[in-house]
């Protein structure tokens, strides 16, 4: 039974691991959430139509699901090493992607002039140049309070049509602003995790 046991704990040791494919999904991940950051900014700017922009999202989501479950058996098969780093990063990931997809529908909902929505766009912009792994997104944070604080001193709506767009605004700026607080969370746990 012992050697049985030993046998298990070995094979479990040396048992190839998925991280390649893990990294590389992060990567690929990464770089599809720029792109459609990106994208969204012409979109934005351009008033174009947001609806491939879900599309993409959707893709996202089927890969982070797929990743997620890969990063769930790596951990449980490896015994000796508590990593859980992959599974956090995609839960983390789900939880970014499925609140950019309700901007992005939310967006499609309203329609505001360039001067109201040049604020989120420059975000996105930022956004898409900045996202990254090691990025907690305190900067990305003081951009959305800036952002409020301008929203705030600007003239109030004279109808109610661009009363509820100016909502419809408000409350893409608080999903965006949940998207990159999930992602300061998840980098001051890791941080205290590293600790």
């Amino acid at each position: 039974m012992f050697i049985g046991v030993g046998l298990a704990l070995l094979a479990n040791i040396y048992m190839p691991s998925n991280e390649r494919l893990l990294e590389n999904n992060l990567n690929i991940l990464e770089k599809e959430f720029k792109n459609i950051s990106a994208h969204l900014v012409i979109c934005l700017n351009q008033k174009q139509d947001l609806q491939d922009l879900v599309a993409q999202c959707d893709n996202l989501l089927e890969l982070i699901d797929a990743s997620s479950k890969i990063a769930t058996e790596k951990s449980e098969n490896n015994l000796l090493r508590n990593n859980t780093f992959y599974q956090r990063y995609f839960d983390m990931r789900h939880i970014q992607i499925t609140l950019l997809k309700d901007i992005i529908m939310k967006l499609e909902e309203i329609d505001v002039d360039s001067t109201h929505i040049a604020e989120i766009s420059n975000i996105f912009e930022t956004l898409s140049l900045t996202y990254a792994a090691h990025n907690d997104g305190s900067e990305l944070l003081k951009k959305i309070e800036n952002a409020y604080s301008h929203y705030r001193q600007m003239d109030l709506p004279q109808t109610r049509e661009e009363f509820e767009n100016r909502a419809g605004l408000f409350q893409v700026l608080q999903l965006l602003e949940l998207l990159i607080q999930e992602k300061n969370t998840f980098a001051l746990n890791q941080t205290n995790n590293a600790s």
